[in-house]
This record gives C-alpha cells, sequence and structure tokens, in this order.
C-alpha cells in the first residue's frame, strides 16, 4: 500500500474511533444501555457497539436516526471531526 493510501486509512480510522467515542459518550449521557439505544434507532446491538467501537461506518439517515434517539443536533454527533 501507497504511504498515501495508510494515511488516508489512517484519517479515515481516527475518525471513525472518534464518531463511535462521540455516539458512546452522548448515550451514557442520555442515561441509555447500547441495547437502548438500539431499539430506538431500529438497529442491532451489533451494529451500535461496531459504531462505538470504530468499526462501522453508518450511514447519513443513521447518524440522523442516533442524533434524534440521543436527543442532540447531528452537529454535535459530529463534534471534533474535521
Amino acid at each position: 500500500m501507497p504511504k498515501q493510501d495508510k494515511k488516508v486509512k489512517k484519517l479515515y480510522e481516527d475518525q471513525l474511533e472518534r464518531f463511535g467515542a462521540n455516539v458512546a459518550e452522548l448515550r451514557k449521557k442520555a442515561g441509555l444501555t447500547q441495547l437502548q439505544l438500539a431499539f430506538a434507532t431500529k438497529l442491532t446491538l451489533s451494529y451500535i457497539s461496531k459504531i462505538e467501537s470504530g468499526k462501522m461506518n453508518p450511514s447519513l439517515i443513521w447518524v440522523i436516526s442516533l442524533a434524534k434517539a440521543l436527543n442532540v443536533s447531528v452537529t454535535e454527533i459530529l463534534k471534533d471531526l474535521e
């Protein structure tokens, strides 16, 4: 893999980890378990777990669904992802 591709991959992985950390933090602030968040968003528990661990890249519709279930703005759920 060329050096540039490795940098892009690392940036992508870092962003997913930050997003997952944001979701986990906001979920805990909301007093929800992963199972409760899964139920509220119609996602599986496994999918929520993978999002929070930075292993899953949810589509925009699921980001919106997560934000609504957590009672936060999409901007807040995406904080620090520049």
